[in-house]
């Protein structure tokens, strides 16, 4: 029952026409930045691949976790760590382990491919903290804000907290739960 319930709301909350609607100006504005970005270069060789992975990747973390970090310089910070996550959990996910052909071997993490695995998921997690932190110093004080994924999922955990198992053999929606919905969201 919970997983249809979290499914249900991923799929409102993120695939939703109100959602794609709400992020409409979020949309255009990434877009125009790029073309932007593109046709300041022009007369150099431009990198359209990257320039179109930031421009989606802004996207996306806009609808996840929106104007959360007010400050420039940190959203700037937190979106190159992320963007640097991101190509990096890429490149690992795309590497050949022997482990994956000789199950015998995979305790022994012959290429270190696991301990690096577990290092960019660790990069994964402090972002996450560092914008749910973010959002909860906010979430008080501004309700003219515009709802994002974030508050939708940490509403969800509040209103499983403030249940406080009085539906037995309810699973429980913790913050590690937020943290895995954000990931697979993002990736």
């Amino acid at each position: 029952p919970e997983r249809r319930m979290v499914r249900k709301v991923c799929g409102r909350e993120l695939r939703g026409l109100a959602t794609l609607e709400a992020v409409f100006g979020l949309r255009c504005r990434e877009v125009r930045r790029a073309v932007g970005n593109v046709m300041g270069r022009a007369g150099s060789p431009v990198r359209i691949g990257e320039e179109m992975f930031v421009t989606v990747m802004n996207v996306v973390t806009g609808m996840l976790w929106g104007g959360t970090v007010a400050v420039a310089s940190e959203r700037e910070s937190l979106g190159r760590e992320f963007r640097s996550s991101v190509a990096e959990l890429t490149a690992l996910l795309g590497t050949p382990n022997v482990s994956d052909f000789f199950l015998v071997l995979a305790k022994l993490d012959l290429q270190g491919v696991l301990r690096k695995m577990k290092k960019v998921v660790k990069k994964f997690d402090d972002v996450f903290e560092r914008v749910i932190e973010q959002r909860l110093k906010v979430k008080d004080g501004d309700d003219k804000r515009d709802k994002d994924f974030l508050e939708v999922l940490l509403k969800m955990k509040d209103d499983y907290e403030k249940d406080d198992g009085k539906n037995e053999g309810q699973v429980s929606f913790t913050m590690v739960h937020v943290k895995a919905l954000l990931m697979v969201c993002c990736l």
